[in-house]
């Protein structure tokens, strides 16, 4: 038997839905502009961090799938302001992860790499907190728990 869960509503799912295509599309473009920045710097590449990132995205996806009672009234105050926060959250997610991304500038890489001509960033979300991508998905999994 499956575990009841509380009812949520379809203005919050589809808010999930919008913010988690605008971070895909945004991790993308940060992907190419990686790309265009790339150059040997005599660095290393650890191509075996591929595989963690494929293991958090299966993560992410797992704890995504579950039991879903949508039966909340969709023009409920409720309804409503749950979709205003899952959008916020996911916008503010994808907003952070361009920042910080754009802000690291050729020090950034969806893979693990170091660089030889790496610097520490300091200036922009990284002045505020060390991690500003973390704090991005922090938000993108709390964003998930509020919605589901």
């Amino acid at each position: 038997m499956l575990p009841k869960t509380d009812p949520v509503g379809l203005p919050a799912l589809a808010a999930m839905a919008l913010g988690f295509f605008v971070f895909l599309v945004t991790l993308f473009l940060a992907r190419m502009r990686a790309r265009g920045q790339a150059g040997d710097s005599g660095g290393k590449r650890d191509n075996s961090s591929i595989l963690w990132i494929i293991l958090q995205g299966v993560g992410m996806g797992l704890a995504a799938f579950g039991p879903i009672d949508a039966s909340l009234d969709p023009l409920s105050p409720s309804a409503l302001v749950t979709a205003a926060v899952v959008l916020a959250l996911m916008l503010g997610a994808a907003m952070l992860f361009d920042w910080s991304s754009r802000t690291m500038g050729r020090n950034w890489a969806l893979v693990a790499r170091t660089r030889g001509d790496a610097e520490l960033v300091t200036n922009g979300p990284f002045a505020l907190v060390r991690n500003p991508i973390y704090v991005a998905l922090a938000m993108f999994m709390l964003a998930m728990a509020i919605a589901y």
